[in-house]
């Protein structure tokens, strides 16, 4: 019989291992855009972060996208994401 493991992802931010259903998964799609995935199965390369009030402010703060996607966003796109949380 299968041992049902649960799905485990790495915060962005804290580097602290959680399941999947506990941490918010954000998106980079094929056009460039930034998206907060709420279904968990947008297209395109995504990060996760914990749903913890501190862990997002300091994604915002030490601009951790920025790390994780390779890329320099700017203030705009922290901005909309902070609107869609």
């Amino acid at each position: 019989m299968k041992k049902n493991n649960p799905i485990e992802r790495t915060c962005v931010v804290c580097r602290s291992k959680k399941d999947k259903s506990d941490l918010i998964r954000i998106a980079k799609l094929s056009n460039g855009d930034i998206c907060v995935d709420k279904t968990g199965r947008t297209g395109g390369r995504g990060c996760y972060v914990c749903a913890d009030p501190l862990c997002l402010e300091k994604m915002y703060k030490v601009r951790a996208l920025n790390r994780a996607f390779k890329t320099n966003f700017g203030e705009d796109v922290y901005d909309r994401i902070r609107n869609e949380l």
